[in-house]
């Protein structure tokens, strides 16, 4: 809410907005918040015709918009912030940071889509949490463009904005369970794998060993998810679509590919899948709801009656992560700490929640940039390095904190 701020101790004094869009080595910015994630950008007269407020609740992960050198700094009017220059002239600007929050080392080098620090409330000029938002060409400020396409914020004489959903995925790692992975990459090319050795922490493939080529138009999809040779994908317009690979080693899709088999999944925050057709939604309340989608034979489905149940009504929210398998959910908040629940009838969506409904903390520092269930306990994590990490937890029933000492063997590399 600011048109200077104090960057790396060095004052920048107000400066007029851009008279025209520059193209010269921009970027291919993306929103800075997760992939899928759908918030108000707004603005309101007098805020400056191309700074955006973005409607981020506290303690929300806040991501880089592009590679770049990143820069902590702090101002009265602007609180905590980053400021990070992306070459040849640009540079983004993020305020009214948590305080505390920061996730790299001041003058780091990060990647587009890392998790740079968390929203918050800092700074004089706030009227609540949310993320002030900035791009500047030579400290001039420009319309911001996301994914290619122009923000409808160009003026500041009124209030005014839009929902909008980041497409801030890089490549995206989608696991389907017992080390089946999809990668489905920003030009929409998706790449299947067959981790053969997932019980165990060995670089074991087969079919796809190097990653095979089995689709494209994938980045039409806010969110993507997957059950074993079934794979959904959630478009703009909140429809759920089907597909399902007929043959698995040579990549062919059933016929009946990309029907839509539901409406209205724009109101969930996250999606993750639970195994056995089981998908959960986290709606922008934090509130959890059950479905589950029944394969009767072929590429004939039914959703079954308890379908769209809230089985937790909020919190849900707070998780960076999700991941579920066989009624255990694996949630990761933005410190990095894993928490354990346990849903009792996952296949009915009719049960109780195990141990009260209190969540155990079954982990920490599960920092990453992807988490993917492998089944039974097994789960996939991959780095902001790219590595592609092996873990077991040994007591997904009970929820004891308790690992294969194996856990955290690298089995990949090259993931993001």
């Amino acid at each position: 809410m600011l048109a200077g701020a104090l960057v790396a101790g060095m004052a920048l004094v107000p400066v007029p907005s851009a008279q025209a869009e520059v193209y010269a080595g921009r970027p291919n910015f993306q929103l800075p918040y997760g992939c899928g994630d759908r918030y108000y950008n707004s603005t309101y007269a007098g805020h400056d015709d191309y700074d955006i407020d973005m409607g981020l609740p506290e303690n929300t992960p806040v991501l880089a918009s592009a590679e770049g050198i990143a820069t902590q700094g702090h101002s009265d009017t602007g609180g905590y912030q980053v400021s990070i220059d992306h070459g040849n002239g640009w540079r983004t600007l993020y305020l009214h940071l948590q305080a505390g929050s920061y996730r790299f080392s001041n003058g780091a080098l990060v990647r587009q889509g890392q998790h740079i620090a968390d929203s918050g409330n800092t700074g004089t000029k706030t009227s609540g949490p949310h993320l002030h938002y900035e791009q500047r060409y030579n400290n001039a400020k420009q319309r911001a463009r996301f994914d290619g396409v122009l923000s409808i914020i160009d003026q500041d004489t009124h209030s005014y904005g839009e929902y909008v959903t980041s497409r801030n995925c890089g490549t995206r790692v989608i696991s389907g369970g017992a080390g089946y992975f999809y990668r489905v990459h920003n030009n929409g090319n998706m790449l299947g794998y067959d981790h053969s050795g997932w019980p165990n922490p060995v670089s074991q493939w087969i079919y796809w060993k190097g990653g095979q080529a089995i689709g494209s138009g994938w980045n039409q999809f806010t969110q993507i998810l997957s059950d074993g040779w079934t794979v959904f994908g959630i478009n703009e317009a909140g429809q759920l679509k089907w597909y399902r690979l007929a043959d698995p080693v040579n990549g062919i899709w059933e016929p009946d590919q990309g029907k839509v088999v539901g409406t209205g999944w724009g109101q969930f925050a996250k999606v993750f899948h639970g195994s056995n057709g089981v998908i959960y939604g986290v709606t922008y309340s934090g509130a959890l709801k059950w479905y589950r989608y029944i394969n009767d034979g072929g590429s004939s489905y039914h959703w079954h009656p308890n379908s769209g149940t809230v089985i937790s009504s909020g919190g849900w929210g707070q998780y960076h992560h999700l991941i579920a398998d066989n009624g255990t959910i694996y949630a990761v908040d933005k410190n990095g700490a894993m928490w354990w629940y346990r849903y009792t009838d996952p296949l009915n969506g009719a049960g109780i929640w195990a141990n009260s409904g209190q969540r155990k903390q079954v982990g920490s520092g599960w920092n990453f940039a992807a988490i993917g269930n492998g089944r039974l306990g097994i789960i996939y994590a991959v780095s902001y390095a790219g590595q592609l990490k092996w873990y077991e937890h040994l007591d997904p029933t009970n929820g004891a904190a308790s690992w294969d000492p194996a856990s955290g063997t690298v089995i990949g590399t090259g993931w993001v």
